[in-house]
């Protein structure tokens, strides 16, 4: 969904690659738009009154996080949220609830680094799945000097990184879901870090006088 709002916003903002499209298109376009960003605003997950970031699937009635396939529970998901954040700080001129919306998710991702491991693959014995192939398995190793990373998933309420197995079973550690799953889907990622390296140019444009990361 955010490949299609950052298509519509191209349109919006007057992109030449659409100067084809005339002004009806163009204002239903823009009506779209606003719908989404709407949308994604009344999506964000709040805890106790502070706000953190998306799941990756939400209810169409009242936007409360919901499961998606058999190993995507509900949960507070640090993956498809940074391209969530990434489209809002695209937004020219932001409103104020789009701005306290990026600020929330950036004390989140900052809160929610883990240090410490990096994600290392081994071989292994060859093994075929139903949708691929591997030779190889997928561990976490300890290493002090290793960059922050995310999990993909956050319990809702704990905050502990959460897994899952593809029956639906949830874990608590990588190690705990199959070798299908755990060559098959990304359980940690580092996207996020994009985002927070583009915050300080954002922050100091649209909210000069509060950085999130400022300790």
């Amino acid at each position: 969904m955010t490949g299609i709002m950052e298509m519509l916003n191209r349109i919006v903002m007057g992109s030449q690659e659409f100067s084809f499209l005339d002004d009806e298109i163009c204002y239903r376009v823009k009506t779209a738009f606003d719908k989404g960003i709407d949308c994604i605003l009344k999506c964000q997950i709040e805890e106790n009154g502070v706000k953190n970031v998306w799941c990756q699937q939400h209810d169409e009635i009242d936007f409360h996080p919901q499961n998606a396939r058999s190993f995507e529970p509900a949960v507070i998901c640090n993956g498809e949220s940074a391209g969530i954040v990434k489209l809002l700080m695209s937004i020219d001129n932001p409103s104020e609830e789009i701005i306290n919306s990026v600020q929330s998710a950036i004390r989140w991702f900052e809160k929610s680094k883990i240090y410490g491991m990096i994600l290392v693959w081994v071989d292994s014995t060859h093994a075929d799945f139903v949708y691929h192939s591997t030779d190889k398995d997928r561990v976490v190793v300890e290493d002090p000097d290793a960059p922050p990373i995310w999990a993909r998933f956050y319990e809702l309420g704990t905050h502990k990184p959460l897994f899952c197995r593809r029956d639906g079973e949830i874990v608590y550690s990588m190690k705990e879901v199959e070798r299908e799953r755990r060559t098959g889907y990304a359980w940690y990622v580092d996207w996020p870090q994009e985002v927070l390296d583009l915050y300080p140019e954002w922050q100091m444009k649209f909210t000069k006088n509060e950085n999130v990361l400022k300790k």
